[in-house]
């Protein structure tokens, strides 16, 4: 009897399904990392423009009445006491003299 070599017993593609379904876990397991970097960093980055805005604007709030403290001096130095004022919605200015 001559063996029936056209239909093997065991596939050589079995295995190589088994390799592809863990090479896609893999590649998966990276993007996810991948994506979870970036959507960290974007935040990071986000917090750091806001808190710097932040920073810039309590700058200039306060240089801004240091000039009115100069200015309002300079007219009347003996009735000057101070203020406070609201330059820019949401902030507030105080000067005392």
């Amino acid at each position: 009897m001559i063996p029936n070599h056209s239909f093997p017993r065991f596939s050589p593609l079995r295995p190589r399904r088994g390799i592809a379904a863990v090479w896609a876990l893999v590649v998966l397991a990276v993007l996810t990392v991948v994506i979870g970097v970036i959507t960290w960093q974007s935040v990071t980055g986000f917090r750091r423009a806001d808190h710097r805005q932040a920073q810039l604007q309590a700058l200039w709030l306060a240089r801004s009445g240091v000039e009115l403290a100069a200015a309002r001096l300079l007219a009347n130095p003996a009735g000057y006491t101070g203020e406070t004022l609201e330059l820019i919605p949401r902030s507030q200015v105080r000067i005392e003299v």
